[in-house]
């Protein structure tokens, strides 16, 4: 629609002196003109407005991802140099895991590998940012699932709740700019 009404405006602007030769100007094609001219006015603004929106949300998703991967790094280091982080070895037996060592490596390489890239992607404008950023939001809760399911000993923890809403900001912020991306754009 608002193409077409660029078009229309350009081509009244155009031929509009060209047409007033041939043509006495009515107060029906001044009004039209100022309506149009109006309505292209308010559709720019709209983009514009819609173009602000998508950047913040782009820019506080990389900020939230980057400080999810920062957290996931120093997470998992510690997690690998205390061996679970004074959590007791026993909460492992039933499971493939005999120590904290593999779950920390997970955490370190892969969760935060890709929050970080996802982050990084995000700020750079990159293609592939948003699928990145969707795959880090997923990461998350298959971890936090995982956690949970094989750590039953443990029960709930605050942190599961924490973590679970910040894979969700991260999964709902991507679906919002998803939707507003033409299919192979670049993020803006």
């Amino acid at each position: 629609m608002n193409c077409i009404l660029y078009k229309y405006f350009i081509f009244f602007k155009l031929f509009s002196n060209r047409l007033c030769k041939y043509f006495t100007r009515t107060k029906y094609s001044i009004e039209l003109y100022d309506k149009i001219r109006i309505q292209l006015i308010d559709s720019r603004k709209a983009w514009r407005n819609k173009i602000k929106i998508r950047r913040i949300i782009s820019k506080v998703l990389a900020i939230l991802l980057l400080f999810t991967g920062v957290i996931s790094v120093i997470s998992g280091i510690v997690m690998i140099a205390t061996n679970g982080m004074d959590m007791p070895l026993f909460w492992l037996d039933g499971t493939v895991f005999t120590s904290y060592l593999i779950p920390g490596l997970i955490l370190l390489i892969v969760i935060s590998g890709v929050t970080i890239s996802a982050g990084i992607l995000l700020l750079m404008r990159k293609k592939g940012a948003l699928e990145a950023s969707a795959a880090s939001g997923f990461g998350l809760l298959i971890w936090l699932f995982t956690e949970m399911y094989i750590l039953t000993q443990m029960g709930s923890h605050f942190l599961h709740a924490i973590i679970f809403t910040e894979a969700l900001i991260i999964l709902i912020a991507t679906m919002i700019l998803l939707k507003s991306t033409p299919m192979g754009a670049k993020c803006q």
